[in-house]
């Protein structure tokens, strides 16, 4: 099987940790293209464009940042879990937050999982090695194997 290039979504109002983040990945060995969004306001209506195109525009990925200045990240995470052509996609929220509460409101709105967000690039590229060999290297996506 070929490795494909892999989309991931990063939602965060952080443009320099978007960057950040996108240049670590870039020194792993991911084939990647990178989509980003800065606002929860943005996010709906690009993933309601998204459910309407093809399968190969969605994301193999999304990292969303918890912290967002509209609309919150859990709110992001119901509005993708609710549609049922972008249900499946795996979601990373990343946070610098350790409230509990929040945390505990991703999972039960089905987030796959909750990271800390990375302070200086040590950490950064110690997440983005973890992205690239845990969700890409190890997992098998939902959309990396056509259904026949």
């Amino acid at each position: 099987m070929s490795i494909r290039t892999r989309h991931i979504l990063i939602i965060d109002d952080d443009a320099d940790d978007i960057l950040i983040l996108e240049e670590c990945l870039t020194r792993t060995s991911l084939n990647f293209h990178i989509s980003a969004i800065h606002t929860g306001s943005e996010t709906i209506p690009y993933l309601h464009h998204l459910s309407h195109g093809k399968q190969k525009n969605k994301p193999d990925l999304i990292i969303l940042d918890l912290h967002l200045p509209d609309i919150g990240g859990v709110e992001v995470i119901h509005a993708i879990r609710r549609n049922l052509a972008l249900c499946m996609i795996p979601i990373i929220v990343y946070s610098g937050s350790d409230d509990q509460r929040r945390l505990d409101a991703c999972y039960a709105a089905g987030v796959n999982c909750c990271l800390k967000k990375p302070s200086n690039i040590d950490e950064a590229m110690t997440l983005a090695q973890a992205i690239h060999e845990f969700w890409f290297s190890t997992l098998r996506l939902p959309f990396d194997y056509a259904h026949h």
